[in-house]
């Protein structure tokens, strides 16, 4: 009797180690599975970081080519301001010099 004792706690050994074995492959698997999702979620991750990285990169060089745009405009303005102004000296210059001729040929003589 205690050898067939023996042999059934052996059996009931065996049977709980494959049963824990069993277990142990089905969450491998699940395990495995999860670390593959991951890794593909990370793939995807990277992609979108990489396509960031290019649109980041592409509005950087747009905003660069703006603002130097803008700096020519500024320049291009202040130009015109200047010009404007110089013309404006001349005009102003050229009414006094025509009030100061029409006083000096006796415009306001009585």
């Amino acid at each position: 009797m205690a050898l067939s004792d023996d042999v059934a706690a052996l059996q009931r050994r065996m049977d709980t180690l494959e049963r824990n074995q069993a277990d142990q492959a089905r969450t491998l698997g699940a395990f495995t599975d999860e670390l593959r999702s991951a890794g593909q979620r990370l793939d995807k991750h990277d992609e979108a970081h990489q396509e960031r990285r290019v649109t980041d990169a592409g509005d950087a060089e747009r905003t660069k080519a703006l603002l130097s745009d803008v700096a020519s405009m500024k320049a291009d303005i202040s130009s015109i301001k200047g010009t404007f102004a110089k013309a404006l000296w001349i005009f102003v210059s050229a009414i006094i010099v025509a009030f100061a001729t029409f006083i000096i040929r006796g415009g306001l003589a009585p």
